[in-house]
């Protein structure tokens, strides 16, 4: 699903302080096209003798709405009523409902086609960095947080799924200190983080170490 682009559902508005934000409710069944577009890939590494950690989110996809068209909060009068704007989807993780509807109609049915390929996949990747989506500083990065045990909420849901369907988990976190940290209640198969080879920053004090421990993955494994 990546940002969030052209995955259909639906805009919804509402109101919440005198502001008008966008409400997203994902589709009933994910479309076909992603379907039968991640099962092709699949087929492509199976020819070519290659092992893939496939990611189902990036941290933009619970991002706000961005700066342009209707602007980060659309007016009453907004007409986008389908999923083929990036981000603004924070609702999948915030509201329950939307949650297990996104979990039984989007996930699941992408995990019954990777778990007929189990041996191709080393794991199934949540999110990429979704830290961005939880952080209370201004980085430019992320707008409004998301409110942290929701998406933990929304992790651990995901990781019960993946483990029914004989799958292992991973979540793409940016340090180490993300682990342990701020999603130390999500348990995953393969912990994992990204390195990124500069210099620690001494006035960044929301990590608490940049220590780099990668996964130990096979030569012929993408992601």
């Amino acid at each position: 699903m990546g940002d969030g682009a052209n995955y259909d559902g639906e805009f919804k508005h509402g109101s919440l302080g005198g502001i008008v934000y966008w409400d997203f409710v994902p589709p009933d069944t994910v479309h076909q096209s992603f379907l039968d577009d991640f099962a092709m890939l699949l087929e492509i590494c199976r020819a070519e003798k290659m092992r893939l950690i496939p990611v189902l989110l990036d941290f933009g996809f619970f991002n706000e709405p961005p700066r342009d068209g209707e602007g980060r909060y659309p007016t009453a009068a907004s007409t986008f009523s389908r999923g083929t704007y990036a981000r603004g989807r924070r609702s999948i993780a915030e509201n329950p409902l939307f949650q297990n509807k996104f979990i039984k109609g989007t996930l699941e049915p992408l995990l019954k086609i990777a778990a007929a390929e189990t041996e191709i996949i080393y794991a199934f990747d949540i999110i990429n960095e979704p830290f961005w989506c939880v952080s209370r500083w201004p980085t430019g990065i992320f707008g409004r947080p998301v409110v942290k045990n929701d998406m933990i909420d929304f992790f651990v849901q995901c990781c019960k799924s993946i483990k029914d369907a004989g799958l292992k988990s991973t979540i793409g976190h940016r340090y180490l200190g993300d682990i342990h940290g701020e999603f130390s209640k999500v348990i995953v198969d393969h912990p994992q983080h990204h390195y990124y080879a500069h210099p620690p920053l001494l006035t960044v004090s929301w990590t608490p170490t940049r220590l780099h421990a990668p996964l130990r993955f096979s030569e012929n494994l993408v992601r």
